[in-house]
């Protein structure tokens, strides 16, 4: 039982990923920690610090893993469904200003 809530919440997190921007979303089978790429043009350090002050979201930066993680971060999908849709909700929030901080 545990593992099928853990696929479903990774399936909501990739589904809404993948409708709300630019962003590349690795199909993870057998984690609850998700990698996705913020297609934006930011740095993982750039990423971190408006998603914190905007956002008001904690993710892990993704350069923290090698610089084949730049531009990446990481997300802790073991949670609630409700709790991991309003962090995605404050994610989605931001998605303006990210647009506009495209290179």
């Amino acid at each position: 039982d545990l593992n099928k809530y853990l696929a479903e919440v990774r399936d909501l997190v990739a589904k809404r990923f993948n409708e709300m921007g630019d962003f590349t979303v690795p199909h993870l089978e057998a984690t609850y920690l998700m990698f996705p790429r913020f297609n934006y043009g930011l740095t993982s350090d750039e990423l971190d610090k408006v998603l914190l002050k905007d956002a008001k979201v904690s993710l892990n930066k993704g350069s923290a893993f090698g610089p084949s993680g730049q531009g990446h971060m990481r997300i802790l999908t073991a949670t609630s469904k409700g709790i991991m849709n309003e962090a995605l909700d404050r994610i989605e929030s931001i998605i303006p200003k990210l647009e506009k901080m495209r290179g």
